[in-house]
């Protein structure tokens, strides 16, 4: 009897796992910005997200875009947004550095269950360094 309550409690637990992981969302995004700024909402690029933290995980890669570029390139951000009527809620920024290499992080607000976030890539300033990068957003 006890074997077969055991049992059953373990096969509760697997199937609530199964089901998170499930419900779990993951979207992938790719860029490349010769300015300062590329929005996914100016090309109706949208991510499906479930309820919970978001996180961003990817790869950037910088290098010079013209004759004459800034000494330092300016710092990356990568900035979540949630469409909607009104002005769009930012759900949190990351920051990529000013370099190549990995980009990651978890985005300071936790969404909800929705297909309308949106990635904008920006540096503060046109630099003459040209970024273009790859990766996923998930929760």
């Amino acid at each position: 009897m006890k074997q077969k309550i055991l049992s059953a409690i373990v096969v509760v637990i697997l199937c609530f796992t199964f089901t998170i992981t499930a419900f779990a969302a993951s979207s992938s995004y790719d860029f490349t910005m010769s300015q300062r700024y590329v929005s996914g909402a100016d090309h109706g690029i949208y991510h499906n997200l479930a309820a919970g933290a978001a996180k961003i995980s990817g790869y950037q890669n910088v290098t010079a875009n013209t004759a004459a570029p800034a000494p330092i390139p300016g710092i990356v951000r990568y900035a979540l947004y949630k469409e909607q009527i009104g002005i769009d809620p930012e759900i949190g920024i990351v920051s990529g550095g000013n370099s190549t290499g990995d980009v990651g992080g978890t985005f300071s607000s936790s969404v909800t269950a929705s297909s309308n976030y949106y990635l904008i890539v920006y540096k503060a300033d046109t630099d003459g360094w040209l970024v273009t990068g790859y990766g996923t957003i998930r929760n």
